[in-house]
């Protein structure tokens, strides 16, 4: 028989409670869990988000919407990855009936190339990799500690060791600025804003990094397990244009930018992240 406790830690002054699952009973057999920083989560509403939709801490945010910091960049920096409160409510270890345990140690996702949008390729849009070192936001398993037990370890990293084997699919655009030169309109430009992606197509099936070379590590002088994979760069979305409708522009002075951020795309996540060698 099994049997599920949980706690739900409720705080009626900050609205910040969550239920948890504490441990499962298999029979006579106890199954404990924790987690990181549970007691300090924000509340449910919070704006305090990445780009990917993880706690960030920035609790002071009034609107997920980027801000206008040029004519032809919009700044989300107030919605970059933090580590530190992403993690807060991750599982952190389970233990076991028999007295053991089995830690999980996480880290953010991080990205060695992105897929961008070509602008060179303007009027038949094409995709191209650039190389970019950041974090991006959600969590990967870094370490796995058994104890007793041996140490599995994850290395993500190109065969140098140091760069990310990950590529991001950064074709999203989150704010358009179109120019409008209708006599009829007071205004001139048009600057439309999103807390989400503007282009459509894009699926939520898949993570928003893929990674071409993942080395798992077992104990120590136990050699290593090498795995390659598919991803952005080898399968890249395909863009479609319908009708010649490329933009969503009242004028025909749109700039490249602004048709680019309008075009439809069709995924090809189906043959990323499958496992070549």
């Amino acid at each position: 028989s099994y049997h599920y406790s949980y706690n739900h830690e409720l705080n009626k002054v900050t609205d910040t409670g969550r239920m948890f699952l504490d441990s499962v009973r298999v029979n006579n057999q106890k199954y404990g869990i924790e987690y990181t920083s549970r007691e300090s989560l924000p509340v449910p509403y919070t704006r305090g988000i990445d780009l990917q939709g993880y706690y960030n801490g920035n609790d002071s945010n009034t609107n997920l919407l980027g801000r206008i910091s040029t004519e032809s960049a919009v700044d989300f920096s107030y919605r970059q990855p933090c580590f530190e409160h992403a993690s807060k409510g991750m599982i952190k270890k389970i233990i076991y009936p028999t007295g053991g345990n089995t830690e999980f140690v996480f880290e953010n996702h991080s990205c060695g190339k992105a897929m961008v949008i070509d602008p060179e390729s303007f009027p038949s849009p094409a995709l191209k990799s650039e190389i970019r070192t950041v974090s991006v936001g959600g969590l990967r398993i870094k370490k796995i500690i058994n104890t007793p037990g041996e140490t599995i370890s994850y290395d993500y990293t190109k065969s140098e060791g140091i760069i990310s084997s990950g590529v991001l699919n950064d074709t999203k655009r989150y704010g358009v600025n179109i120019d409008v030169s209708n006599p009829r309109w007071i205004a001139t430009s048009l600057t439309i804003c999103s807390s989400s992606n503007l282009i459509a197509g894009n699926t939520i099936s898949e993570p928003e990094v893929g990674y071409s070379r993942v080395v798992e590590k077992r104990g120590s002088g136990n050699g290593e397990k090498v795995y390659h994979y598919t991803t952005f760069e080898d399968f890249k979305d395909e863009m479609l244009l319908e009708n010649d409708a490329t933009t969503l522009s009242y004028s025909s002075s749109a700039t490249k930018d602004d048709v680019m951020s309008t075009i439809w795309i069709t995924s090809r996540h189906l043959e990323r992240g499958k496992l070549t060698k």
